[in-house]
């Protein structure tokens, strides 16, 4: 399946997958700040308890950071870390455990 590209991918602004990005727009909007990408994937476990278990969502992922080359348009995304929910529960998606998790990362590369 396609990832979506969140940043504007070409001129018309709208969500676009990454294989169809316009890599020398999206570079002259990005510039040279950091460009994360979170690709992620959440589906049910099941988890044995002394109730006899229960169904509980778990995602994980993958953070990369776009990396140009010194030919403008032609960077890729490279893998910085794998990322995973931390909870496993059947009240809370676990997207957005794993979308802390990949947060965090960032935050602690950034120096923030």
């Amino acid at each position: 399946m396609p990832e979506l590209c969140l940043v504007n991918g070409d001129a018309t602004g709208m969500r676009i997958t990454v294989e169809s990005i316009d890599e020398k727009y999206a570079e002259s909007i990005v510039g040279t700040r950091p460009f994360y990408s979170i690709m992620w994937e959440e589906h049910q476990i099941y988890v044995p308890d002394s109730a006899g278990g229960h169904y509980a969502y778990v995602a994980t992922g993958i953070l990369a950071i776009w990396t140009p080359s010194a030919n403008k348009g032609d960077g890729d995304f490279v893998t910085l870390s794998p990322v995973h929910s931390t909870n496993r529960t059947i009240f809370s998606s676990s997207s957005v455990s794993l979308l802390k998790d990949a947060l965090n990362y960032i935050a602690k590369r950034s120096g923030l």
